[in-house]
């Protein structure tokens, strides 16, 4: 059997999806995901020698996504994709009001809290664009200090449905709390909190995605 690599972009656009939608054609996944039937095909015979995923009749059916995860884990650290992080002297909800919406997406911690009734997180983490960091970090210099860490991860693979970035980078934010923020959506978030050794946190996530309890 070929070896797959999990991390690489299409493939891991391939096994969210499969992760998703937990039913599934091979020629329709290569068509939502836009990806060759060739990847589809060779990423579909992995997952189903690993006994991931299951044919019945005309369709493949996810058959243990914690393997799957587990496996995305091997391929994928996300310590690996951080870019820098600083501590500042500000609440989250703070945080949120100065760094830009269309500059960052909201990743970990900081998205479980948006799909989680009672998780809280005492960091912000973000997705970000490598070349966005310095402007970022010079919004929050002069807040520097005891308080909450600010983690800049780098988007990889990219977030899918992510809104388009705004060409123009502005450096004066509104703290409006019903401006447009982006956050990875509940699948992804779910395979990033694995991919940094925090699948604990996400257990509602397992329970209402998959139906798994985590123990």
């Amino acid at each position: 059997m070929e070896m797959v690599s999990l991390k690489a972009p299409k493939t891991f656009e391939v096994v969210e999806a499969i992760l998703e939608q937990k039913k599934f054609t091979q020629l329709a996944l290569s068509r939502q995901v836009d990806a060759s039937f060739g990847i589809v095909n060779r990423t579909t015979r992995w997952l189903e020698a690993k006994n991931y995923v299951k044919k019945t009749g005309k369709f493949y059916e996810l058959r243990d996504p914690a393997g799957i995860l587990s496996s995305l884990a091997v391929f994928r650290d996300m310590k690996s994709l951080i870019i820098d992080e600083v501590t500042v002297s500000l609440t989250p909800a703070q945080i949120k009001g100065l760094l830009p919406p269309d500059r960052v997406c909201y990743c970990l911690e900081t998205a479980l809290e948006e799909y989680s009734n009672y998780f809280r997180a005492n960091r912000v983490c973000v997705y970000v664009d490598k070349k966005d960091v310095p402007r970022l970090l010079a919004l929050l210099e002069n807040r520097k200090g005891p308080g909450t860490q600010v983690v800049f991860y780098e988007e990889k693979p990219p977030v899918k449905g992510k809104k388009p970035t705004l060409p123009e980078f502005k450096d004066t934010q509104t703290t409006n709390e019903s401006i447009n923020r982006w956050y990875t959506p509940r699948t992804r978030t779910v395979i990033d909190l694995v991919c940094d050794n925090k699948a604990y946190a996400a257990q509602d996530l397992f329970m209402s995605l998959w139906g798994i309890k985590l123990a």
